[in-house]
């Protein structure tokens, strides 16, 4: 396995925990953030997404121009009452 593909296949087989770890315990998340359900696992090249809170266009528009097997990685500033991507845009992705 060689590059991009290599690297995220042995991310894949790991924890985030470890991940963390090893990234030098930078880029962590709040707690509250949590999968649906507990085996949830996603591994992917970030296709990263900065928008205002409670804007849905950009959310929108990602689906349609993250590359084939991305990770859609939304950065909608620290409100935690807006809603930026919810049950229409997970049918569509």
């Amino acid at each position: 396995m060689a590059g991009a593909e290599g690297s995220i296949a042995i991310l894949r087989s790991m924890s985030a925990a470890t991940i963390w770890e090893a990234a030098g315990k930078r880029g962590d998340m709040s707690p509250r953030i949590k999968p649906l359900f507990a085996e949830a696992r996603v591994a992917g090249p970030a296709f990263t997404v900065k928008m205002f809170p409670g804007e849905t266009l950009a959310a929108v528009r990602s689906v349609d121009a993250a590359p084939p097997g991305s990770v859609i990685v939304i950065d909608a500033g620290a409100a935690e009452r807006g809603v930026s991507w919810g049950r229409h845009r997970d049918i569509c992705s």
